[in-house]
């Protein structure tokens, strides 16, 4: 989604909806267009995974979120 020409992923989990930057930091691919398991984003490009509630970078390629 586009807000105020940011891109935005949302992802939807029991506990509620939760907005991030779309992209990733590591190799700039869609996050949206990645697996959304355990409260984790898993970026497509690389297979980084970021955390949905925190923003925070879970493991490696990825070093902040």
């Amino acid at each position: 989604m586009d807000l105020n020409g940011r891109d935005i992923a949302l992802n939807r989990t029991d506990e509620g909806i939760f907005a991030s930057d779309n992209r990733c930091s590591h190799g700039n691919a869609r996050l949206s267009d990645g697996f959304l398991e355990n409260g984790e984003i898993e970026c497509p490009l690389h297979q980084g995974r970021f955390c949905i509630k925190t923003g925070n970078a879970m493991c490696s390629p990825l070093t902040e979120g």
